[in-house]
This record gives structure tokens, sequence and C-alpha cells, in this order.
């Protein structure tokens, strides 16, 4: 029983630096650019929550949906 334990610890602290450095090179990204979404920072100065806001005009753009249709057909393109 004593050498499961161990073994549990020793994997766990092989693992464990794994799981650290993809929570920091991927999910934090990801996560702190949904949250830049949801305001009206420019990348410079003080910003503003504002919501949802910026996805409703990106679904009511013209140009949004077209980029959209590109990138869906270069990856299908890609793809096959």
């Amino acid at each position: 029983m004593q050498s499961y334990r161990q073994n549990k610890k020793t994997i766990f602290m092989l693992v464990a630096p794994g799981y650290a450095f993809f929570l920091l090179a991927v999910l934090f990204p990801i996560g702190l650019s949904f949250y830049y979404a949801l305001t009206d920072w420019s990348g410079i100065g003080s910003f503003n929550y504002i919501g949802f806001d910026n996805f409703q005009r990106a679904l009511g753009d013209r140009v949004f949906w077209h980029s959209l249709k590109n990138a869906a057909t270069l990856a299908i393109m890609t793809v096959t």
C-alpha cells in the first residue's frame, strides 16, 4: 500500500509542471482574451466593461460574415 501512495505522489510531481505550463500558456490567454472582448480596450489606456456589444456589432457586420466564409473555405480546402 505504501508503494502505491509513493507512486501516486511521484506521478503527480511529474505531471504537475505540465499542467501548470498548460494553464499559463494556453488557458490563461484564452480567458484573458475573452475578458478583453467584453471591454472597449484598444490596447492602450484604460478600458470600460461593455458586455456583449462587441459581439453584437461583429455579428451584424457584413464583412465579418464574408471573413468567416473565407476562413471556413480555407479550412475545408486545407483538410481535403
